[in-house]
Parts: structure tokens; C-alpha cells; sequence
């Protein structure tokens, strides 16, 4: 029940023909899942640097918009992003590398 020799082999000819028990399908099951939970993770440690860019890509929608508006409806934070919470910070710059890393990894998840 190793992962990594299944890594590793091709499926034989006699493997390929599609009778498998219910056990055999969970750990195929099993493998699959740990392999995309592994290219998200290498996805997202990729995106952690690229956090800036990405997030005045996400932001330049709203800045480009605050802008236009009048002096008298802009809000007093300006174009920057406010958090009410202590961990909100935080959890936004997570989020945005854990989709960035979802993003680096579809070849492998499709």
C-alpha cells in the first residue's frame, strides 16, 4: 500500500483492462488525492513570492475605479485595502496564494 512505486510503474496491460474491487479503486482514489494535494502545495509555495503582483491585479479594478469618482465620494482609506479583523491580513494573503496555487497546478488536477 506505498504510493511511490505506483509512481514510479506503468500499468500493465492486464491492469488496463478496467476490472478492479472496491479497495483497488480507493486507494487509486487515495493516490490521486495526495498527488494534487501535493502539486497544490508546490503551486502555492511558488505563488507565495508573487503575492504583490497578484494582489495589485486583484486590486486594480477597485483603485482604477476609486479614482474616477469625485473627491467628495471617495472613500478615506483611498485605494487600500482595510481589515477589520486581526487575522484578516493574513488570511486574504493566504487565500489569494492558495488560488494563485490551484492556478499553477491544473495541468496536474485535470
Amino acid at each position: 500500500m506505498t504510493v511511490i512505486p505506483k509512481v514510479l510503474r506503468r500499468r500493465t496491460p492486464e491492469e488496463r483492462t478496467g476490472t478492479m474491487t472496491v479497495m483497488e479503486h480507493l486507494e487509486e482514489l487515495r493516490h490521486r488525492l495526495i498527488v494534487c494535494t501535493i502539486a497544490v502545495a508546490v503551486g502555492a509555495i511558488i505563488a507565495w513570492p508573487l503575492y504583490g503582483p497578484f494582489r495589485d491585479l486583484i486590486q486594480h479594478p477597485y483603485c482604477s475605479y476609486v479614482h474616477t469618482l469625485p473627491r467628495t465620494n471617495r472613500p478615506p482609506a483611498g485605494c487600500n485595502l482595510v481589515f477589520t479583523g486581526l487575522l484578516d491580513a493574513m488570511l486574504v494573503k493566504l487565500k489569494i496564494v492558495l488560488y494563485v496555487g490551484v492556478a499553477f497546478s491544473l495541468p496536474v488536477l485535470l
